[in-house]
């Protein structure tokens, strides 16, 4: 039996996988016998580090902070007030979605629709 094949619209970095460090929208497509999930990356990031109001991930680039590790690392100096995350979409029509699966982890979302997708033909 073949595996669902998973396309990337947005390079997955394996140490960087908190949605803090995408942009919001649609990263990956997972296909399987003609049915297609979605992975997007939702919400906005608002985060107040070292004065300044952090939204984008290049801000926390300047920072260095670049992997899970020094995002985890710097938590404790951080005053969250929005977080993104990532969500598994499927779709049934072209203006319809259902949100199947919420994560933190890039690699999780992508894993959790492979198995949704396979399981569910």
């Amino acid at each position: 039996m073949s595996e669902p094949t998973v396309e990337w619209l947005y390079n997955p970095n394996i140490d960087a996988q908190d949605p803090s460090f995408y942009e919001e929208g649609l990263i990956a497509r997972v296909e399987y016998d003609g049915k297609e999930l979605c992975v997007y990356c939702c919400g906005v990031m608002k985060v107040y580090y070292q004065d300044e109001v952090i939204r984008k991930p290049e801000q926390l680039f300047s920072f260095g902070i670049d992997t899970d590790e020094k995002l985890y690392a710097a938590d404790s100096e951080m005053d969250w007030h929005n977080n993104k995350w990532f969500e598994v979409m499927s779709y049934n029509e072209p203006y319809y979605s259902d949100s199947l699966f919420i994560s933190a982890s890039i690699i999780e979302a992508v894993s959790l629709a492979k198995k949704y997708i396979k399981e569910n033909h």
